[in-house]
């Protein structure tokens, strides 16, 4: 069940698409909602939630019957079903790194693969009480643990466009060429995860691993930002090995929204449970 209006959930401060997108899952969960259902279920201003219904009217993405009942379009019916699916895993995966965050210390992330990058889920570094969030960019894959777990796992054409689009450098540390990215992926299947050394910024360090989908491919990956690589390793490989295996499990229910393992795009979810107009899904941090 969605939450009510007036949550601590539908309450917090939401960006457009955020707003938006709760709006489209709310009026494709029932056969008509008027302007104060939606208001209400949504938590959003009655002023907002008018403005926002006629937008998308007239964007041909919601239909007002006659009855002044809004419902979908019949193309976004199959689209919102995805959403739903992707909100689902979401929580799934913040309540995760909720817990990956606070056994550990560190900065916890989650991320999926966005147009050769990756785009990511974060839990800050910190005392319980720190909420998961959507990243604010897209991560470079050759230079994150995140990107080069994802990247162990792909199809040899996904890794050849990563090459052939170039290796920017970020730090003297950064993979530059194709020949030191092939070496860290093969070293990365053969210990199970990817590290990262002050390749995207000076003083960073992060240890990686894949979730693996209920058909064997992977769908995502697992971080943690740990101090130094050398003497943090052995207490932060154990924790996500665990927390993957168990992601693993929960996501294998979710199977819709999941990446099919095949055709041209076989890493990307159907919908990306990692963006910000999702975030209205979020379950609360405990603390």
């Amino acid at each position: 069940m969605r939450p009510e209006a007036g949550s601590a959930v539908t309450g917090r401060r939401r960006s457009a698409s955020g707003k938006i997108a709760a709006i489209v899952l709310e009026v494709s969960g029932g056969p008509g909602l008027t302007l104060t259902d939606v208001a209400r279920r949504t938590g959003l201003p009655v002023s907002t939630t008018h403005r926002l219904l006629g937008e998308l009217v007239e964007g041909r993405l919601l239909v007002r019957n006659g009855d002044g009942a809004y419902t979908v379009c019949r193309a976004l019916r199959g689209l919102v079903g995805s959403w739903e699916r992707a909100a689902h895993a979401r929580s799934q995966v913040s309540l995760v790194l909720e817990d990956l965050g606070i056994a550990s210390g560190s900065r916890a992330r989650f991320g999926v693969w966005n147009e050769l990058g990756v785009s990511y889920l974060e839990r800050a570094a910190g005392p319980g009480g720190a909420r998961c969030s959507s990243g604010l960019a897209i991560l470079p894959a050759h230079a994150t643990a995140l990107g080069k777990a994802l990247l162990a796992h792909a199809p040899p054409p996904v890794v050849q466009e990563v090459a052939d689009r170039g290796l920017p450098s970020y730090t003297p540390q950064t993979l530059t060429t194709v020949w030191q990215l092939h070496a860290a992926l093969a070293a990365a299947r053969r210990k199970g995860m990817a590290t990262s050394r002050w390749e995207l910024r000076k003083g960073e360090c992060a240890v990686a691993v894949p979730v693996f989908g209920p058909q064997g491919g992977v769908v995502g990956a697992l971080e943690l930002a740990v101090d130094d690589l050398e003497h943090a390793l052995h207490d932060a490989r154990p924790l996500l090995v665990v927390a993957a295996r168990g992601l693993s499990r929960q996501l294998a229910s979710t199977q819709g929204a999941l990446p099919t393992g095949s055709g041209p795009s076989p890493l990307r979810w159907r919908a990306d449970p990692t963006s910000a107009a999702l975030s209205w899904s979020e379950p609360e941090a405990a603390g």
